[in-house]
């Protein structure tokens, strides 16, 4: 899995009315940043800001002038069930400005269908590697 930072979404996310959980006071994860488990804030004025780490002194936020794209997600319900569900958003800023936020979420069904590509795929790898081991 390996270090991520997080990030706490102030900002209306465009499907967040669909969920029936308090999506706001979520914490997402996300590997776009800098990876050493630090804070972020999407503000809802629609700003980055850096609200933890060995850089912020107590109580001090900095607006870190975002451009690009973060991707941040989680998972709702228990992972291999029906109720399993990955939410993921795509938040895309334009000189410290965020101006799209986009969802890319995953159904059980979709992602059991990726874990099933991928353990065939491995399987594949596997096989190929032993015949090349056996000659």
């Amino acid at each position: 899995m390996g270090m991520f930072d997080n990030i706490k979404v102030n900002y209306p996310l465009p499907d967040a009315d669909l969920w029936k959980v308090a999506l706001r006071t979520q914490k997402w994860q996300t590997k776009s940043l800098e990876c050493q488990m630090y804070t972020y804030v999407i503000t809802a004025e629609g700003r980055l800001l850096l609200i933890n780490s060995h850089r912020t002194a107590e109580g001090t936020n900095i607006d870190m002038q975002m451009h690009g794209n973060i991707v941040f997600y989680d998972m709702l319900g228990t992972v291999n069930t029906p109720s399993e569900m990955w939410l993921e958003y795509t938040a895309t800023f334009d000189n410290g400005q965020l101006t799209e936020i986009k969802s890319n979420h995953k159904t059980h069904e979709q992602l059991q269908k990726e874990r099933d590509s991928t353990r065939d795929m491995m399987q594949k790898v596997m096989a190929k590697h032993e015949r090349k081991k056996r000659v």
